[in-house]
């Protein structure tokens, strides 16, 4: 088990100006594919603007912190909020983003179609809160400070910290410092 700290992410600016993305953790297999497998990441939304386009991925979205954006795809509009749950698309869907009212810090998680499939979970906290380590549970994204601790580990999570997940069946005590959201990260391999 490891604590992936938030201020040793690599940081790298889109190339339009608009943002920044912070990567957290990925995966390659340059025999399968030459681009990552799966891909968590921060980004940063400073202004409105496109979306880099990811054919072959499936993508999922959730704010973290600001007042939002609305994603424009296909002629659809949807609406991404702090407190909303993750928002799932195509990778290759054209994507607009306006921002509802100033910069916008969101999370990305990203899975090779065919390669791996993914599921993000918002789970609220404001107390102690006990998980069991369940069948592709593989990250916990921490959207505020809390301690961490199981069998023989104890961890301090600061905000944007990822924890890589034990072993299926090992049971992690989450004490929160405060009312915030953590976010589950499963990763499977594609049927």
């Amino acid at each position: 088990m490891q604590l992936l700290k938030s201020a040793n992410y690599k940081t790298v600016p889109w190339k339009n100006g608009g943002g920044v993305t912070r990567e957290v953790a990925h995966h390659r297999n340059e025999s399968l594919h030459p681009d990552f497998l799966w891909r968590i990441s921060i980004a940063t939304v400073a202004e409105d603007g496109p979306f880099s386009a990811f054919p072959g991925i499936d993508r999922s979205i959730a704010v973290l912190a600001g007042n939002g954006m609305v994603l424009e795809t296909d002629g659809h509009s949807t609406t991404l909020m702090k407190d909303g749950a993750p928002h799932i698309f195509d990778g290759a869907s054209p994507v607009h983003a306006r921002l509802i009212a100033g910069e916008t810090v969101d999370l990305n998680l990203m899975s090779r179609r065919g390669f791996y499939r993914h599921q993000l979970i918002r789970l609220p906290v404001e107390g102690p809160v006990q998980l069991e380590a369940q069948s592709g549970l593989r990250f916990i994204v921490f959207n505020g400070r809390a301690q961490v601790s199981g069998n023989a580990y104890f961890f301090t999570a600061e905000p944007l910290d990822c924890l890589i997940c034990p072993a299926e069946g090992a049971v992690l005590q989450i004490e929160p410092d405060g009312f915030f959201d953590i976010f589950l990260v499963f990763i499977h391999p594609a049927a």
